[in-house]
């Protein structure tokens, strides 16, 4: 029962907010496995609807982010690459192109290639989700963090004085 998935989803939130990871963890893959064995149940069935099965998938992509949110936050890099590289693949299936959810998961992908000495292609990755952020609209403080983000990728590749240019810029945003 898909509603079970997202009570176990939402405890397991509960608990990456209250920075007991562990067990935000466990209630994050407990409710993968109830969505995903969902989503295997109604792919048998011959009468589901495309829609259903588009959002049912997305059910299963927030799963794979919010968990690879807690694999990255306890330095589990490969695990969190992995799942947010999952997560990426079916957003990327079922969204427009221009979704701010491919962003978010992008950005969390480009801040783990951050952590794992990575830099140079977090900084193109931030570059092209912060040019998308723009050309969507996204909020400001959204933006501002992705700058931040994208300063601390052009530090670490020996590019202080394009990364002063964008940290200042989130920086205005951020104390506004």
């Amino acid at each position: 029962d898909w509603r079970l998935g997202r009570l176990q989803h939402n405890i397991g939130m509960c608990h990456y907010r209250l920075g007991n990871l562990d067990e935000a963890g466990d209630y994050l893959e407990s409710s993968l496995q109830i969505k995903e064995a969902g989503l295997r149940r109604l792919k048998s069935e011959s009468t589901t609807a495309q829609e259903i099965d588009a959002g049912n998938r997305l059910q299963i992509a927030t799963g794979k982010q919010a968990l690879a949110n807690v694999h990255f936050q306890m330095k589990e890099y490969d695990q969190a690459e992995a799942l947010a590289t999952e997560s990426i693949g079916i957003r990327a299936d079922v969204l427009e192109p221009d979704h701010y959810q491919l962003s978010d998961s992008r950005e969390l992908l480009a801040r783990i290639k951050l952590r794992t000495n990575r830099a140079g292609e977090a900084v193109t990755m931030l570059e092209t989700i912060r040019s998308d952020r723009l050309a969507r609209n996204d909020s400001p403080v959204k933006i501002a963090w992705t700058e931040s983000n994208l300063g601390q990728a052009l530090l670490d590749t020996g590019r202080p004085g394009e990364a002063e240019g964008v940290l200042l810029a989130a920086w205005n945003v951020l104390t506004s």
